[in-house]
């Protein structure tokens, strides 16, 4: 497919993606989330591919996670007909976390972080099995200040590089902290001066790339004979410390009770509105079926 959100490039084993949207801080759109899917399931493909790395255009942001204006406040979305907006909608519930297939990617994956990398433009870093950046990357789960919380970066990435009481701490705060930070407390692997970047980021690359040509050779590596990538083996494993997968289950449980019955209450809503009989306009109403038909799935 042809590609407008981001740069793709192979070039001796190494795909890199560039998020190519500066104009808003590398935010990206539902478009450019499809894009990045496309081309790691085309790099994924591609036996010559050895390592992909992923970096934002414009020196000054890595990812900005979501555009909230693109995606949400544009009048295409708010003016939409009430199935096209519950199209929309049931994207915002579920395609968000459409990169968390990097926690398992079976190639090695490098987040080269140029600037600030926010919300779910973090994640996608910390979803990456290793991350360069340089010294003026920020990171910021800042999901709390929308009332939200991360994805799978922030839930099952963070607490395993940080530890459990650091990642509470930066989940529930929605501090942004700089790249000296990241790395003292292991968020990161390294930084480098701003303009030394690309060539850190090399480096790094090159190595991965002949380790996977390694690790690929008959007899060894998967048995597809692609090495999987060091998230992929991590995440098969069990947690290094019991207590947070048993924190993340009940916290798991907890939510799962909570949706249901916010569930619940939504549909009792939905019933009143449908009875009331103040209620004329034909477009409430059809917004009603729409809800009532997506809460039955």
């Amino acid at each position: 497919m042809p590609y407008s959100d981001i740069l793709y490039d192979k070039r001796d084993g190494i795909a890199t993606i560039t998020i190519n949207r500066p104009h808003a801080m590398n935010a990206a759109t539902i478009k450019t989330y499809d894009e990045m899917i496309d081309a790691l399931r085309d790099a994924e493909a591609d036996d010559s591919v050895r390592v992909v790395v992923l970096t934002g255009a414009g020196g000054r942001a890595f990812c900005a996670g979501d555009d909230v204006k693109e995606i949400f406040l544009n009048p295409e979305f708010r003016d939409a007909k009430p199935a096209q907006r519950t199209l929309v909608e049931e994207w915002r519930e579920h395609r968000p976390v459409a990169l968390d297939l990097l926690v398992t990617y079976p190639k090695p994956t490098i987040a080269s972080v140029n600037g600030a990398a926010v919300g779910y433009g973090c994640d996608i870093a910390l979803m990456c099995d290793m991350r360069v950046c340089s010294d003026q990357a920020r990171f910021g789960e800042v999901f709390i200040r929308r009332g939200l919380i991360p994805e799978a970066g922030g839930l099952l990435v963070l607490p395993r590089l940080v530890g459990l009481a650091r990642a509470y701490e930066l989940i529930l705060s929605g501090d942004i902290i700089d790249a000296a930070e990241a790395e003292r407390i292991g968020m990161v692997n390294k930084v480098v001066p701003h303009a030394q970047l690309g060539e850190a980021t090399l480096a790094f690359r090159q190595k991965n790339r002949s380790a996977s040509a390694l690790s690929s050779a008959p007899g060894q590596g998967s048995s597809a004979g692609r090495p999987e990538s060091q998230s992929a083996v991590f995440f098969r494993l069990p947690a290094p410390r019991p207590t947070p997968d048993a924190d993340l289950e009940r916290s798991s449980r907890r939510r799962e009770v909570l949706r249901r019955e916010a569930l619940g209450e939504l549909q009792g809503r939905v019933v009143k509105v449908e009875k009331s009989a103040t209620v004329k306009s034909p477009w409430r109403l059809s917004e009603c079926a729409c809800i009532r038909q997506s809460l039955s799935k």
